[in-house]
C-alpha cells in the first residue's frame, strides 16, 4: 500500500496528476486532509468531512446515515461545525437538526 502512494506522491509532485484522494469521489479532493502512513503523507477524508457532503447532498437516505454516523459519535463535533461554516452548509445543518427533533 505504501507503494502506492508513493507513487501517487510522485504523480503530483511530478505534474502528471493535480491532485488526489482516497475515497472515490471528486469532491473528496476538496475535501481531503493529509495524513502519515508509514512516512508517505496520503490524502483522505475523514468521517467529518463525509457528514458534511451528505449534509451537502440532502437526500433522504443522506441525511438516514448523517444520523447513523451522529448517533455512533463517529465525527468530532467541533471538527464538524468548523467544516459546515467553511463549506456554507449552515442551512442544511440546522434543517437537519430540527428534522431530527421532530
Amino acid at each position: 500500500m505504501n507503494k502506492v502512494f508513493q507513487l501517487l506522491n510522485a504523480m503530483v509532485r511530478d505534474g502528471e496528476v493535480p491532485n488526489y484522494a482516497i475515497g472515490g469521489a471528486i469532491a473528496a479532493v476538496f475535501y481531503a486532509t493529509p495524513l502519515d502512513f508509514a512516512g508517505e503523507p496520503v490524502r483522505v477524508f475523514l468521517a467529518e468531512h463525509l457528514v458534511a457532503i451528505m449534509l451537502q447532498a440532502g437526500r433522504l437516505k443522506d441525511l438516514a446515515r448523517v444520523q447513523m454516523f451522529l448517533s455512533q459519535e463517529a465525527v468530532d463535533q467541533e471538527i464538524l461545525r468548523d467544516i459546515i461554516k467553511r463549506h456554507n452548509l449552515d442551512k442544511q445543518w440546522a434543517s437537519f437538526q430540527s428534522r431530527d427533533r421532530q
